[in-house]
């Protein structure tokens, strides 16, 4: 339901209004000529005088509406009634209050609407005036006061009309008539001026006395009663239009023409003034006369200046052309383009620009988007050619622009030579046909837009097969919902990158055979939408290479891995000989250098062992060789080994042969040594075994907490074999090798990780 009054006040507002005996009666000239004077003042193409009974709204007086009445619900004058001053709605199309008013809904496409209460002299309101347009607009604090104005006036004939006051009481008019220019036409910023038939004054407003004062002329000579054209500036009249516009007001007049328009320029103090002159004649013989306007349009005319210039200088052919498809305005770009001059377009129709066989479908354009008014592109998806002057066509892209506004309909095009994008265009299209890979385009649904020839040739469908198809027909279908997931994920993070990293694809030619391929996507995202482009490449003869390196690298590893087993062995037996030979002599010395020996030997055959059996022949695991190589050594110490504790602090260390070699040899010596001098006398005690990495640097360290290393010995110059060894195989290392003799013996190497 519509929003309205409490029952009560309701009750009484529509008993007032009966009191006036007005609803359903004939036109009355006083109000007609009160809405032709908003519509006036205002410039708007639609007036009423509305009374709100109590289902609907009654135009006692309009100007541009054929309808009579219209429902309360969504009406605007409904509201208006509701308010103590004016209610403004700049566009009605976004105001849910009237959404459904048949004036919005329907013709005239109502957007702007104003109305001021018209209320009785007991204070209820009656109904409104108001003012209409079929496009948003605003008013200003002038406008309004001014409407507000009209709606006093509207309540003070009510009242006449209430009081039988008789109509051939002229005196009466005149009063009325100047009280209502005195309380209308000062609130109004324009200058009005109220002549009789005979071209007296009978009313001025404050603004047009506030401009004769500015301009150092006689204000007081303009005074009621006096003849308007004897007291014309003779300037004026001579100059800049003026003398166009008095014959106009004679015209009005006379009676020749029921109204009269014109704009002209006005020199003031500083800088020219423009005006729009207007003259309105009012149709009752009494008081009869006529009312001049002049509004001053010079900031209108400025903003159209600059427009004007910011159309000129537009890098864009800019044509204007009014709803019968006749071309306005051209701009200096469009000669260029076109090769035509401004005054042979002007006047012209706008398929004079566009060749012959494209005629139909412009006019088709134009219709269609007059149709659905909203700034768009034009011939989406088409290829529009312009036609030049000397008959040559040239490649153009359309934006259309429209304007509603009082005086019609215009389009605004803004039409661009793309003739350098399409030879680009054409380079691009050259290019991906030419490519080496097959190229796939598609758009966010998966729909194949553009193939190259390399795609036919290795799918083995035609072109035409192709275009308008899912992408999965390329696809086998076991493959087909992952390669729809990698498509939707690739949409969601639009960065160019390959396709199924780390998966086999495979292609799905049309003769339903497979083959190995590699993708890689691109993202092109633009005001048409979001495609995909992608690189397809038949992997099949790397594919085909690949396994045969794999075959040989596996047939070269098991190679490898039968070597060093066979070299393990060689070491066990040469260690085993070493050992046997070791039982047969006698010598204490040459026994202990025969089993250091051996023990140097089942170090590298460990190592040998442990590639053996290592998955990656380029690393070993030396945290377990290590492990090994302790448990090993210990064994060979018999019942001594049972008090000496070994502790490790291994970290998960991976070391090439080159490496893992000298490093097991210098484990082998620094430990056996240990095992042999650290604890003499049966002495209990403890062997640390430390392998870490430190930001590149591997650290090896042999501690013992036995009698330690002699004090005036320095190991580096050492005689002994074994240290020695240790000194050349820290230096085949680049390493460093320390050592600490506090707390027993405490060896530390470091050097370069390889890995």
């Amino acid at each position: 339901m519509f929003d309205t009054l409490d029952s009560e006040h309701e009750s009484l507002r529509i008993q007032k209004l009966h009191e006036y005996s007005i609803l359903d009666t004939s036109p009355e000239q006083v109000y007609d000529d009160i809405v032709s004077l908003a519509a006036m003042i205002f410039g708007t193409p639609y007036a009423l005088i509305t009374l709100v009974d109590s289902d609907r709204e009654w135009f006692k007086a309009k100007i541009g509406i054929s309808a009579t009445e219209n429902s309360r619900e969504g009406g605007f004058c409904t509201q208006t009634i509701l308010y103590q001053d004016v209610m403004v709605v700049a566009n009605a199309d976004q105001d849910r209050r009237f959404s459904n008013n048949a004036l919005v809904t329907a013709a005239p496409h109502i957007r702007f609407y104003a109305g001021a209460p018209v209320r009785a002299s007991t204070g209820e309101a009656l109904g409104t005036i108001c003012i209409l347009d079929s496009v948003p607009r605003e008013l200003s604090e002038e406008q309004i006061g001014a409407l507000g104005a009209l709606a006093r006036q509207v309540s003070i004939a009510l009242e006449l009309r209430r009081k039988a006051i008789a109509p051939n009481d002229s005196v009466t008019g005149v009063r009325c008539l100047e009280q209502f220019a005195g309380l209308v036409l000062n609130a109004l910023s324009a200058q009005f001026c109220v002549l009789d038939d005979a071209g007296n004054i009978l009313a001025l407003n404050q603004p047009w006395l506030d401009f004769e004062r500015d301009h150092n002329r006689d204000a007081q000579a303009l005074d009621i009663g006096q003849s308007y054209l004897a007291l014309l500036d003779a300037d004026l009249v001579e100059n800049r239009g003026g003398e166009a516009f008095f014959a106009g007001i004679r015209a009005v007049l006379a009676g020749t023409i029921p109204c009269f328009s014109l704009e002209y320029c006005y020199p003031g103090a500083s800088e020219p003034q423009w005006f729009v002159g207007k003259v309105l004649r009012f149709t009752d013989p009494k008081p009869g006369g006529i009312v001049v306007i002049h509004e001053n349009i010079s900031e209108h005319k400025r903003l159209e200046y600059r427009f004007q210039q910011a159309v000129e200088a537009a890098p864009n052919a800019i044509v204007m052309v009014n709803e019968s498809g006749t071309i306005q305005m051209v701009n200096l770009q469009t000669e260029r383009c076109f090769g035509y001059s401004r005054p042979e377009l002007i006047g012209q129709p706008v398929e004079m620009l566009v060749p012959e066989r494209y005629r139909s479908a412009h006019v088709g354009f134009r219709h269609a988007y007059l149709a659905a008014p909203a700034s768009r592109p034009m011939g989406a998806g088409r290829d529009l050619y312009g036609l030049r002057k000397d008959g040559t066509e040239f490649p153009v892209e359309i934006g259309l622009g429209l304007i509603n506004d009082a005086n019609g309909i215009v389009i605004v095009s803004s039409i661009v030579d793309i003739t350098e994008r399409k030879r680009l265009d054409h380079r691009f299209r050259q290019a991906v046909e030419s490519a080496p890979n097959a190229i796939v385009m598609v758009n966010e649904s998966g729909t194949i837009q553009m193939v190259n020839l390399q795609t036919e040739m290795s799918f083995g469908y035609s072109r035409t097969e192709l275009l308008g198809q899912a992408v999965e027909i390329l696809v086998p279908e076991r493959f087909r919902s992952a390669h729809a997931g990698f498509r939707q994920a690739y949409l969601a993070a639009p960065v160019s990158r390959p396709m199924g990293a780390g998966r086999d694809l495979y292609g799905l030619r049309k003769d339903g055979t497979e083959f190995p391929i590699e993708i890689g996507l691109g993202l092109i995202d633009d005001e048409n939408g979001t495609i995909v482009l992608s690189s397809i490449v038949d992997i099949s003869a790397r594919k085909s290479a690949n396994d045969k390196l794999r075959q040989a690298l596996n047939e070269k590893e098991m190679l490898l891995k039968e070597v060093y087993h066979r070299v393990k062995n060689n070491l066990q037996v040469v260690s085993s000989l070493i050992n046997l030979q070791a039982r047969n002599v006698k010598n204490a010395e040459t026994v202990e250098l025969l089993k250091q020996s051996a023990d140097r030997i089942k170090a590298m055959a460990l190592l040998h062992e442990k590639l053996y059996h290592s998955k990656d022949l380029a690393r070993i695991d030396f945290n377990e060789y290590i492990r090994s190589l302790a448990d090993h050594l210990l064994y060979g110490y018999g019942d001594r080994s049972g008090k000496i504790a070994i502790s490790m602090s291994i970290d998960n260390v991976f070391l090439d042969v080159d490496t893992a070699i000298p490093c097991g040899l210098i484990i082998s010596e620094l430990l056996s040594n240990a095992l042999k001098h650290a604890f003499p006398d049966d002495r209990a005690g403890e062997i640390g075994i430390s392998f870490r990495h430190d930001d590149g640097t591997l650290i090896l360290v042999i501690s013992d907490d036995g009698i330690g290393f002699p004090a005036g010995l320095d190991f580096k110059k050492s005689t002994s074999l074994g240290l020695q060894l240790v000194n050349s195989l820290t230096n085949q290392l680049m390493g460093d090798m320390t050592l600490d003799r506090q707390h027993g013996s405490r060896f530390t190497l470091r050097f370069a990780s390889a890995i």
